[in-house]
């Protein structure tokens, strides 16, 4: 039997993403021109990020999560001693994740992926980058302390990332933990993101939130309610089945909110309103 389509897209992927790590590495470059050997070095970290970003498509295991321990503390370094702005520090997490983004999204459409399939693969794409993002900030933040609040809320906003999947669907995957003052900033992300990528309707996926109580539904509603003050309806999907029973045993309902236990069937029931409206 040959290597089935997903295996086959996941493979270009990553070796797309390999053969263009040196043009990659110095994309969106703003370091000034007298710092010669800072260039060169954080160059060369670029470089070991982007194989490590290539492997997170083929591989789920541990051993990614300690090579990104490794490369933070080393860059971490060499940020702190050529006392770098937080934005040129928070650039080398996540410089290169629009232009990997599209590359995703070619080959998808290439092989012919699936929602899922295509959605599997740039989760965990982004998942390595926020872990990227993390890690750095923790190793960064060592030797800045005073600068910690400005880090985390800049790592925060890139971390949120809204996708759009079609001219009037944008897709907002929500991913670890909701405490109160990143709820301010998911709101905030969603209602200035769906503004400008000009979108219709918003797929809020949950199924990156380890654990949804009464406090975290709260919150989800009051991003839905204010979404439709703009004119943007929200869906949300990702609903797992123990999380499901959780909600229903908390007595809690999303009674206004449209729900699905995955993606597709989320992306399916837009398409449905959008022809009915037709």
């Amino acid at each position: 039997m040959g290597i089935p389509i997903l295996e086959k897209a996941k493979k270009e992927i990553k070796t797309n993403i390999i053969k263009n790590k040196a043009k990659l590495a110095g994309f969106q470059y703003h370091l000034l021109n007298d710092r010669d050997n800072t260039h060169k070095n954080l160059i060369d970290f670029r470089e070991t990020l982007l194989i490590i970003y290539a492997d997170s498509v083929t591989s789920n295991t541990n051993d990614l999560f300690v090579r990104l321990q490794n490369w933070s503390c080393a860059i971490s370094g060499e940020l702190l001693e050529q006392q770098l702005s937080i934005e040129e520090v928070i650039e080398e997490a996540y410089f290169s994740r629009e232009a990997i983004d599209l590359l995703i999204k070619e080959e998808a459409n290439y092989y012919e992926l699936t929602i899922d399939d295509f959605y599997a693969i740039i989760s965990s794409f982004h998942t390595t980058v926020e872990q990227a993002g993390q890690l750095l900030g923790l190793a960064y933040k060592k030797g800045h302390t005073k600068k910690t609040k400005v880090f985390n809320s800049k790592v925060r906003e890139l971390s949120t990332p809204m996708l759009k999947l079609t001219e009037s669907i944008g897709f907002f995957p929500l991913i670890g933990a909701i405490d109160n003052d990143r709820a301010k900033q998911l709101m905030e992300t969603a209602l200035t993101q769906g503004s400008e990528l000009k979108v219709k309707y918003i797929i809020f996926d949950l199924s990156g939130v380890p654990a949804i109580d009464e406090w975290v539904a709260s919150q989800i509603i009051r991003f839905v309610t204010a979404l439709r003050l703009i004119g943007i309806e929200a869906e949300l999907s990702g609903i797992r089945p123990e999380i499901a029973q959780k909600l229903v045993g908390l007595g809690i309902e999303f009674k206004t909110i449209q729900t699905f236990s995955n993606l597709q069937q989320a992306i399916d029931h837009v398409n449905h309103l959008k022809t009915a409206q037709k």
